[in-house]
Order: C-alpha cells, then sequence, then structure tokens
C-alpha cells in the first residue's frame, strides 16, 4: 500500500516495531517519507509517538491502522488471547483515538481501519481474533456515527480483508486467497473512494453476506 500511495503522489508516515524493515520499505518509495519505531502492545506509548510522528509530518490527512496479530489457538490459551486483545483492541483504539481526535481538533481527516471478513462471526480455532477484528469494525462505526452527529469532517473507512498471501495466512492454497499485491490495489481503490466498508477482494461481500445469514449449525459444521 505504502508503495502505491507514494507512487501515486502520498507524502507517507510509516510506523511498525521493525525498524529495519521499515527503512528498507522507504528505500523504495519515490516520495519524500518519515518513518518511526512504535509498538501498540503499548498503547500509552504508542500514543505519543503517533502524535508525535503527525507533528514531525506537519499534519496528515489520512490515518490507516493495519496492525494485528493472530493465533492458531484452539486450546484457547490465555497468553495467545491476551496478546491478541492487547494489540488488536487496546493498541489499535489507541491509534484509532489519536486520529480521531487529531482530525477533530484540525477540521477533518479520513481515517482508516483494516479489519476483517472474520469480524462476522466467531471462530473456534483463533476466537479472539474473530472477536477483536468485530470489535474493530464496531469501533469504526462508532467513529462515524460520532462523527456525523456532531457534523465533524470525518470519513471513516472500514476495510474488511479475506484471505491474503501473508505470513499470518494458515492456508495459502485455497481458491480464496489473493496475492498482497491485489489486495493493496483494491485497498488504496477503497481509501481513495472513501468508502464506509470495503470487501477485499470484492468477492468477499458475497461471502459475508453468506456468513451473516448462515444458521449456526450449518456455520459450525462448514
Amino acid at each position: 500500500m505504502a508503495k502505491i500511495l507514494s507512487g501515486r503522489g502520498y507524502i507517507l508516515g510509516l510506523t511498525a516495531r521493525r525498524i529495519a524493515l521499515l527503512a528498507e520499505v522507504q528505500n523504495e518509495l519515490p516520495e519524500r517519507s518519515y518513518i518511526k519505531r512504535l509498538d501498540i502492545a503499548e498503547p500509552v506509548e504508542a500514543m505519543q509517538l503517533l502524535t508525535g510522528l503527525i507533528e514531525e509530518m506537519q499534519g496528515t490527512d489520512i490515518v490507516v491502522v493495519c496492525s494485528a496479530v493472530c493465533f492458531y489457538n484452539p486450546e484457547i490459551n490465555w497468553q495467545s488471547e491476551y496478546d491478541t486483545v492487547t494489540t488488536n483492541v487496546a493498541g489499535v483504539t489507541a491509534m484509532l483515538n489519536v486520529a480521531f481526535n487529531y482530525f477533530r481538533q484540525h477540521g477533518g481527516g479520513h481515517i482508516v481501519g483494516i479489519s476483517s471478513f472474520k469480524a462476522l462471526r466467531g471462530g473456534s480455532k483463533s476466537p479472539a481474533y474473530n472477536a477483536s477484528k468485530a470489535f474493530l469494525s464496531n469501533y469504526l462505526e462508532g467513529l462515524r456515527f460520532n462523527a456525523q452527529k456532531n457534523q465533524l469532517n470525518i470519513s471513516v473507512t472500514d476495510i474488511r480483508p479475506g484471505l491474503v498471501n501473508t505470513s499470518m495466512s494458515l492456508n495459502k492454497n485455497s481458491l480464496f486467497v489473493v496475492s498482497v499485491e491485489t489486495a493493496a490495489m483494491q485497498m488504496c481503490k477503497a481509501i481513495e473512494s472513501k468508502k464506509r466498508v470495503a470487501y477485499i477482494p470484492m468477492r468477499y461481500w458475497l461471502i459475508a453476506f453468506l456468513m451473516q445469514k448462515m444458521p449456526f449449525g450449518l456455520y459450525r459444521r462448514l
């Protein structure tokens, strides 16, 4: 996504835990960019660092929050559940809070959260992950509602990817898995169109519809 947006003239601020990998990405970007090491598993410090990055950039128009951990955890190990909630709920909420309050104070902007189609139903193999994504989608809707109710010029986009071929994918050979390049291109299109909700790839809207309508007994068997 960074490469695509930089190629379209965006000035980017990039954060992650692994600063060396960020530097590698930065070296491939045609436009000016900023990088900062930030770990959202430490929410209070991360909020300060994100605020500092925005100040260093002299402002921003869009904040994209794309952070999550996922553990294969059918045994419901507590540490895995705790780490998932710490990052995917507390950490992500902290970043969205910084973005929302910044845009409220500076006349508006665009918030983008990368959720998942798994937000729609529970999952037996990684229950905390599905639940954390349900929280994120619900929270994004709440921010959108708050902005509209208070007549704030803040757009909110909830991007819900399906299966993307990354290191988090458990089944890389499924017909439903798409490449990182395809997913990134469609995500950028959804951002620039200011979609309220976007499924990536787009055919996942049908899967999402069927998942929501499916009786629990059938969903359990599948």
